[in-house]
């Protein structure tokens, strides 16, 4: 609540899971860019051979897995955020609600995309 009685505002109910979502896109455009350079510079020239090599492995897992944390963890909070009575009254608040919703959601799909994906591939490069 703030001074004046009424709901604190978007931005400092929100401000966590944005935070969190910006780092986590930060740290994965800098993992991706660093991966990038490190398979140029390397002599590896088949996909077995970046699959043999345990940084490329954890660090796509770790992309792969992050965008699924963050989604899981909005998808919670959303599902688990107290409310009043009066939320099904107040259409900002039903708005945010379900913006929060689809926020986790969409996290929850690229997660599962980007698993499924560097999956495929490593399994694929394995079996070759």
């Amino acid at each position: 609540m703030t001074a004046s009685g009424g709901s604190a505002s978007h931005q400092e109910q929100a401000w966590p899971w944005l935070w969190l979502a910006r780092l986590g896109i930060l740290l994965s455009v800098i993992n991706g860019a660093f991966q990038v350079v490190r398979i140029l510079t390397t002599n590896a020239t088949t996909v077995t051979a970046l699959v043999n090599d345990d940084l490329v492995v954890w660090s796509l897992a770790t992309v792969a897995v992050l965008p699924l944390l963050i989604g899981a963890g909005i998808f919670l909070y959303d599902l688990t955020a107290p409310r009043s009575d009066f939320d099904a009254f107040r259409p900002e608040r039903q708005a945010r609600r379900i913006a929060r919703l689809r926020t986790g959601i969409a996290f929850l799909a690229l997660g599962a995309v980007l698993t499924v994906a560097y999956a495929t591939v490593l399994v694929w490069a394995l079996h070759r």
